[in-house]
């Protein structure tokens, strides 16, 4: 169930609120835009709203940065690629799929984490819940 909340958390913030505007901004202005950090916060917002538990935010944080690069990593190379291409479709699927692959240990007296590697051998730890 995880999975399909981060996949709606996705696609809401990608694709029906982030408006035109917003990304003809982010494509002049590439990180430079403010459009571009209020977009991370979409995407922070929407994951926690969905997944609807506080304790899941530094999950949502490293969901929303790697979101973040991964969109500074597009922008800046936009020119190499067609716009439909494979390299701009999949990039978010193997952090989808890594959720489902790794495995959280809680420490009794901590609130941190230590991450178990999955068998999907991706490197992107975000907690399965």
């Amino acid at each position: 169930m995880l999975i399909v909340k981060l996949l709606l958390a996705h696609m809401l913030g990608d694709f029906l609120l982030q408006p035109g505007r917003a990304l003809r901004h982010k494509q002049a202005r590439k990180a430079g835009s403010w459009f571009f950090y209020l977009h991370g916060l979409v995407h922070f917002s929407l994951t926690l709203l969905l997944v609807w538990d506080l304790r899941f935010w530094q999950e949502a944080l490293v969901i929303a940065a790697s979101h973040l690069v991964i969109d500074a990593v597009k922008l800046y190379t936009a020119h190499w690629y067609r716009r439909d291409s494979i390299p701009f479709s999949w990039t978010s699927w193997p952090m989808y799929w890594s959720s489902w692959s790794w495995q959280p240990i809680r420490i009794p007296q901590g609130s941190w984490r230590i991450w178990q590697r999955g068998s999907t051998g991706l490197s992107l730890p975000v907690c399965s819940l």
